[in-house]
């Protein structure tokens, strides 16, 4: 029998990281996420390297940032050229595992790429049950893939994407070839919306007292920076408070109900006493704004969006100290080198994750000095106690403490301070061959947006009084 582990990497979609027990949220439970984190290694500081589901998924599947690729945004028509021997799944399949995708892949490449992984079983299969199922007309739950207006899913449960890749991920376990360690990706859609999800979660928060967005006063002034204005006003300006408490509350459902479909998955690899030989990881392509400051969906470095839940449950054989939260920046494209470590295979020599194996067996206190995260022209270099946003739409700059959860009390950005964040983008972008260097330096549309009192005349603006939300406690 194989030395190897069995390796289990879990996505989910659109998952904020605060949102779990485990992350001090005071209303959402999620008791197996929990124990896994009780179990590993919760790392507090993870942040996607572009938070919108394409990108973050190429970044994924090929451990190379998006931006060296060229393609930090959505762009469903991009297409990124890599040989197939060089992606995650092609790689583990080396080292000798069975592999196996359940779910969404939604990746910069041909529909039929399979990332190298030896079986498929794509979420369109569970979709085109759900279509036969509704009658072949239109969206199931009468809401599509961004929407944020909460509707109950009329179909059976286990029509319900979640519980489907759950019961395929199960079958996968059962009828795995023994003669070969396991390496499964289950890639899971929720909570990215349309927020439909059958009772009791459509209904288990609904009338609970839920925290209520945060924003901060720099949103409602003139060092609001355009970009963020505009994806405002696009995705969440108006939606009023009501609005944003039911679609939360519908979200934190569906988290929910991941959560009891992952107890599930957890209790079949117990059962099957294959449990404590399992590398299991868990973590999710990009946040949710859910109205904190005036925006929703994804899009942007903020907190909300760009923080992702990221936990590693190492096999007992490692004996790592259980329990652990670790501050070291991460992201996911280490997922790659961590895997090919733990597989015993070389990853390719222009991966651009970092192996977190010293980390969680050695005890390093970190892998990288700091992380870069790209999308539309917005950027942000983070050292672990700064956080540095650039936008080139009007090149205006802005410098948090990391631990300013909300982004409520913006620093002063000098040139002293902020000189050597800037520099550090212009050799990676220089580097990265980005449109969005200019003569050696950080492009600047010089954009102007119309003045705010004719945005708030016109109605347009819908962003809450500053200070009118608070945050709740409890959160890191």
């Amino acid at each position: 029998m194989s030395s190897q582990p069995h390796i289990l990497l879990i996505t989910s979609d659109q998952h904020r990281a605060d949102s779990m027990g485990c992350a001090g949220h005071p209303a959402v439970r999620t008791p197996h996420l929990d124990q896994l984190a009780r179990e590993g290694i919760r790392f507090t500081r993870a942040t996607t390297e572009c938070p919108v589901c394409i990108p973050a998924r190429t970044g994924l599947l090929t451990g190379i940032h998006p931006a060296i690729y060229g393609m930090p945004s959505y762009a469903d028509a991009h297409r990124f050229e890599r040989p197939r021997d060089q992606l995650l799944g092609s790689l583990m399949t080396r080292a000798g595992y069975q592999t196996v995708l359940v779910g969404k892949r939604h990746w910069h490449r041909d529909p039929s790429c399979t990332g190298g992984f030896e079986t498929v079983i794509p979420i369109e299969r569970c979709k085109r049950q759900q279509s036969l199922a509704a009658g072949g007309w239109g969206f199931p739950s009468g809401t599509e893939a961004n929407e944020l207006s909460p509707s109950p899913f009329p179909l059976s449960q286990d029509l319900y994407s979640t519980n489907w890749i759950t019961d395929r991920c199960c079958e996968v376990f059962a009828e795995r070839d023994e003669t070969r360690p396991l390496c499964l990706w289950a890639s899971y859609v929720d909570p990215h919306p349309p927020l439909a999800i059958h009772e009791p979660y459509y209904s288990m928060y609904r009338h609970q007292d839920l925290p209520t967005p945060v924003t901060a006063d720099w949103v409602d002034s003139e060092d609001c920076p355009l970009d963020h204005l505009e994806h405002a006003l696009a995705w969440g300006g108006r939606l009023g408070p009501a609005e944003l408490q039911d679609a939360a509350a519908v979200y934190y459902g569906m988290i929910t109900n991941l959560d009891h479909q992952l107890g599930r998955l957890f209790g079949m690899l117990q059962t099957m006493g294959i449990l404590d030989n399992t590398l299991i990881l868990y973590t999710s392509d990009h946040g949710e704004m859910m109205g904190d400051h005036g925006d929703a969906a994804k899009s942007s470095f903020y907190h909300s969006a760009s923080d992702i839940p990221f936990i590693v449950r190492p096999p007992k054989s490692w004996e790592v100290k259980p329990g652990q939260e670790h501050p070291a920046l991460v992201g996911l494209t280490d997922l790659l080198p961590t895997l090919c470590h733990t597989a015993g295979v070389t990853p390719p020599e222009d991966v651009s994750g970092r192996d977190l194996t010293p980390i969680v067996r050695q005890g390093a206190d970190r892998v990288r000095d700091s992380f870069i995260g790209a999308i539309d022209g917005r950027y942000l270099v983070e050292n672990g106690e700064h956080r540095w946003l650039y936008h080139v739409a009007d090149g205006k700059e802005q410098l948090f403490r990391t631990d300013d959860r909300y982004e409520e009390q913006p620093l002063p950005c000098d040139a002293q301070t902020t000189g050597p964040f800037r520099q550090e983008l212009i050799r990676f972008l220089s580097n990265a061959g980005s449109p969005d260097i200019v003569d050696g330096d950080l492009r600047n549309d010089h954009r102007t947006p119309p003045p705010l009192n004719e945005l708030r005349a016109r109605n347009l603006l819908g962003l809450p009084a500053a200070g009118r939300y608070l945050r709740f406690p409890g959160s890191v």
